[in-house]
Formats: C-alpha cells, structure tokens, sequence
C-alpha cells in the first residue's frame, strides 16, 4: 500500500535546513519541477533528498515552516528516526550560526552515546 505522508515542521531556514541534510549525508536537489508521487497522487516540492534503495523525500514550504513529504512505504528509513535525526541536526547548524554571528567560536565539542550533542563557546577577542 502506497501514500504521501506530509509531516509539519517548524523548521523555517531553508539554508539551514539543506546544511543540516548534507551534514546527514544526503545529497540535496533542487529545481522547478520536482515532484513526489504515490497511490496516483502527485505532491510538487521545492527540493529533495535522494535515499538509497528508496524513493525521494521531498521538502515544501508550509505556514509554519517545511514540510516532509514522502511515500514511506517506499522508504528505507524509519520516519521518527529520520525526523529525529534531521531536528537535531538542524538546531546544532542553527546554534552554531547564531553564536558565531555573535562572536563566539566552538571550543570544545562532544557526543555521548545516546547522540546528546555538548558544545562549548568561547567569546572571540
């Protein structure tokens, strides 16, 4: 069985959003005609990700922010982990732009073992 799901985010930075896929590892498509289709039904996006051995994820500006659009039966990843994951990363780009604009630098930087990411700043000058 086939369906395009669309998930709401709050995710609103396109820039920041697409630094955050790459950073995941994901090779990012952008263009005018890109579509994401599934049970007869088409969902035009602003841009996509490839996934091994699946179909596209797409990405479309909301109200709110983007939203993912994807036929999850025909994806290789399971969607809560792929959503974490993208969240994640995409508040660490958005921390680290903000606090350099501000004049910090990265001075220390850890992952633990359940992916808890700990960052430590230091004012430049």
């Amino acid at each position: 069985m086939s369906h395009i799901s669309i998930l709401k985010t709050r995710l609103t930075d396109k820039t920041i959003l697409i630094e955050a896929l790459e950073a995941l590892g994901y090779e990012v498509t952008e263009g005018e005609n890109l579509i994401i289709s599934g049970a007869n039904r088409k969902t035009k996006v602003d841009f996509q990700i490839a996934v091994p051995w699946s179909d596209p994820i797409g990405f479309r500006s909301g109200k709110n922010g983007y939203q993912i659009v994807a036929d999850w039966f025909k994806i290789q990843l399971d969607r809560k982990q792929f959503q974490d994951r993208l969240l994640q990363q995409y508040a660490y780009v958005a921390v680290k732009k903000s606090v350099s604009a501000q004049g910090f630098s990265v001075v220390q930087e850890e992952t633990s073992q359940d992916n808890r990411i700990h960052l430590v700043f230091r004012r430049n000058g």
